[in-house]
């Protein structure tokens, strides 16, 4: 029973953990929906894709992309990689290129 209960364990936390290594992606769109009395149309004013995820258990990576309307090529926005442990005296370092966190839309 006791085997039984411990195999059980290690195999349900094994299922629960195999998510921990996917990143997360998300798409935002801006998207206008303009309905004439002739045709209805769906457009867009601005795209943007964020894949966030951690590349080992001591650091996370994020990467912004956006394309605007009517250019064909998508902008690497920000892209930055955080170290949240593992440093001495418990010190943090995020580096690559992003927005600095002035005014109130560009705060974490």
């Amino acid at each position: 029973m006791r085997r039984t209960l411990v195999l059980l364990t290690v195999i349900r936390s094994l299922s629960f953990s195999q998510t921990t290594v996917n990143p997360d992606i998300s798409v935002l769109g801006d998207l206008l929906l303009i309905n004439n009395n002739e045709s209805t149309s769906l457009s867009t004013s601005g795209l943007e894709i964020a894949v966030q995820g951690y590349v080992n258990p001591f650091a996370r990576a994020d990467v912004y992309l956006h394309k605007h309307e009517g250019e064909s090529v998508v902008e690497l926005e920000e892209a930055f990689l955080t170290i949240e442990r593992g440093l001495p005296l418990h010190l943090g370092l995020r580096t690559g290129k992003f927005r600095p966190s002035f005014g109130k839309m560009n705060r974490d």
